[in-house]
Order: structure tokens, then sequence, then C-alpha cells
């Protein structure tokens, strides 16, 4: 996904290898190499890196590195980078990951290389923090994916990152430069046993829920958390997977959470697991027999 985002950026003065744009993972190929033709800069090498996180602080970092002998050819190629990858989402359908790309900083990296002539190389090296949002299912019963489905009926111009990939296929998305304009995305914080008295039916759950809302527009944004919490403040409940409700207990948005990292609103609430029921034995034939006087 990243080398082809970054290909498909059209960057001037690219060398080329191997028929294509000089785009590398991790390192580029030696300098005798034989798939280099004619020049070797400039080049863009790029190393992404994803880690589990519990407190989703930060999933993991992208590291962009764009290097040109031609001093000139570097600052375009570095501007067409930072906008190309802040705060835009990445989809890889096949293992149900999305992931979101934030610019953190760009240091300027320059070299000499070369043996009896010296050719001075211009670098710089863009950071990114990169936010991880898995499309997880949680069985028995998905709070999660109940929530999700819950909002898609409810706001049907916005994509749920949850179902994966947009309708269009498209693995790249930008808020506000992208169809459809907004997304939003739902995940689990916890799972706790539930106030309710479990019976021999049914056992009852607590979960925390956080709703994430990514747009271009703050406006917009916070529009659509609104529609979101008035239709649950006024429900006071949302189906789950087999129809059962889930009944909210308590929500609130925090307007100065980031939508990336945090989320949003906060929704807690409990819902309900009907328990297997066991076979039984059957009974015993019991005979009774009547007393004489």
């Amino acid at each position: 996904m990243i080398h082809d985002h970054i290909k498909s950026l059209g960057l001037q003065g690219l060398a080329v290898h191997a028929g294509d744009p000089a785009i590398f993972e991790m390192q580029a190929p030696g300098d005798t190499d034989s798939g280099w033709e004619g020049v070797q800069y400039g080049r863009v090498i790029y190393d992404l890196l994803i880690q589990d996180d519990a407190d989703r602080k930060v999933s993991g970092s992208l590291r962009v590195m764009a290097a040109y002998t031609d001093i000139d050819m570097l600052p375009p190629a570095v501007r067409k980078l930072q906008e190309a990858f802040d705060t835009t989402f990445f989809t890889d359908g096949e293992e149900g990951l999305t992931i979101a790309t934030t610019w953190q900083k760009s240091e300027p990296v320059n070299v000499k290389i070369g043996g009896g002539t010296d050719m001075e190389v211009f670098g710089t090296i863009l950071y990114f923090d990169v936010y991880a949002f898995p499309a997880k299912r949680y069985v028995p019963m998905d709070a999660v994916a109940s929530l999700a489905a819950y909002i898609r009926s409810r706001c049907p111009d916005v994509w749920v990152i949850n179902d994966g990939m947009i309708e269009d296929g498209n693995p790249v998305w930008k808020p506000g430069t992208s169809v459809p304009e907004s997304a939003v995305y739902v995940r689990l914080e916890q799972i706790t046993p539930g106030s309710f008295p479990s019976t021999h039916a049914c056992t009852w759950y607590t979960a925390r829920l956080w709703v994430h809302v990514i747009s271009a527009s703050y406006d917009i944004a916070n529009q659509i958390l609104t529609d979101i919490s008035y239709a649950l403040s006024e429900a006071e409940r949302f189906p789950m997977d087999d129809g059962s409700p889930f009944f909210i207990g308590q929500m609130q948005i925090g307007q100065g959470n980031s939508p990336l990292r945090d989320g949003q609103m906060q929704v807690q609430g409990q819902y309900g697991i009907l328990r297997e029921m066991q076979d039984t034995q059957p009974m015993n034939i019991i005979n009774m027999n009547e007393g004489r006087g």
C-alpha cells in the first residue's frame, strides 16, 4: 500500500530501477546492482513499523526519506510526501486492518558519497505516527460490531472503518478529499461482569466502547457526534447481533480528545448473553402405591 501510494504521487526526478521509479522499502539496492538504469538518485526509501499498544498511545511509526543530488528537486518532493501521508488512512482488506498516518516532524540529511569524486546527496526524513484501526470481532456477542452497525444505519454517508475496505475498493482514504468525506470507528476498551443479576438462562456484561469520528471539518465531526448521541440518548439502547438490547447506562463526549488516538464519545452499558442449556438426564419413573386402610 505504501509503495503504491508513493508511486501514485508522480514525484519528479526519481531514478529508475528494474523499470520502476526508485522507491524502496527498508533500503535501496547496492550501487553495483544491475537493476539500476543510469543515475541512482533521486530515490525514496520508507520503513513502516506497526506494534501492539494496549494503551493506544501510538501503534507504530512510518519513516519516509527522499534523497536527491539536485537540491532543487527535494523541496517539492518533500511537500508532496508530507501532504500525501498526513492524516491518511490505508486499508488492507485481507489483513482486516486500517492504519492512519500523521506527520510528526522532518529532519534534513545531507551526505557525500563516491570514490575519487565526492557527490553530495541532499535528503529529508519525514517521520509519521501510525495509529491502527483493526476490524476485530469479539465473541460470543459483539458490542463493537453492533454499535458500528447502528451508526451505519443512522449515518449512511459516513465510512464505518470497522467494515474494512471502502465500498469503491480504494485502499487509501483522506478526510475531506475522498468519498465519503468522514469516517467513524468503534473500539472496545473493556468488558466486565454486569451489575444486573445473572440468571440460569442469561449472563450480563458491562462494556465500555469508544467512538472515533474523523473529518476534515470540526463542525462536521461535531454534527455526526451530536446525531449519534441524540439517537442513542433517545433510544437508550441499540440492538445486538441477535436483536437483544444493549442498555446504555452512561454516555459522554470529550471534544478535546484526539479522534485518532482516543475517540470523542464513550458509550457504556450492559448486555446479556443467553447461556447454552445443558442436556439433563431424563427423570426416572416414580411408582406410587396407594396405601391400604
